[in-house]
């Protein structure tokens, strides 16, 4: 492959990870956001027996820390790709026989459940993939519970569109328009922040790196 197939093809595989080359991509995904994801679960400030909804967990790695932030959460992860929802089960092997962990495949345009179920939902990185933001964000406002917030944690469309993947669809944001989407979405802000993170280095080019968490409820 020449170098435009090599960032297509890479591209692709961060919007659904398929194959072995799904495999390697999740795994490197928890090495280079591994600071994004851990400042998300501690920006979500879980409560004892919280239900929890991650939308796009990846292969799962970071649901071990979920459920360590306080007793008796339960955890239930939804993603687009199969193979992430396969190795989600893989690693959490016991989260998921304890019944603390539930994993499902499915497109984030097509939720599954239909009444408010989850006290904390949370995405790290998806939304630039939402076909339609705003059905998504009214959809997952419907299955929140009373009191209950969600969380999204983004990289900006200053930062994002340094990086040769984005070109091939991705969708970025700045802050003022996710906070604009939320809003048509029927949400109120109540938290926001902006986090830097290490560089990204990416075949000897050097990218710097910022995440935005919006919680809203």
């Amino acid at each position: 492959m020449n170098e435009e197939e090599i960032v297509k093809h890479r591209a692709a595989q961060l919007r659904k990870p398929q194959g072995d080359a799904g495999i390697a991509i999740a795994e490197w995904m928890n090495i280079n956001n591994r600071k994004m994801n851990l400042d998300a679960i501690d920006f979500l400030g879980l409560k004892e027996n919280d239900r929890v909804l991650e939308i796009g967990m990846g292969n799962g790695y970071f649901v071990p820390t979920v459920l360590q932030q306080a007793p008796g959460i339960f955890y239930t992860g939804y993603d687009y790709s199969a193979l992430m929802v396969e190795e989600s089960i893989r690693l959490n092997q016991t989260q998921v026989a304890s019944g603390q962990a539930h994993f499902m495949a499915g497109s984030v345009e097509e939720l599954p459940w239909k009444e408010p179920t989850f006290s904390n939902i949370f995405t790290v990185n998806t939304m630039y993939f939402w076909e339609n933001p705003l059905l998504v964000l009214t959809s997952i406002k419907k299955i929140l519970l009373p009191d209950a917030t969600f969380t999204i944690a983004n990289r900006s469309k200053r930062v994002m569109e340094k990086l040769p993947v984005t070109q091939y669809n991705f969708r970025l944001f700045e802050a003022a328009e996710v906070t604009e989407l939320v809003k048509q979405a029927g949400f109120t802000l109540v938290e926001y922040k902006e986090v830097k993170e290490p560089d990204l280095v990416v075949e000897n080019r050097v990218y710097e790196l910022e995440s935005q968490f919006f919680k809203v409820q």
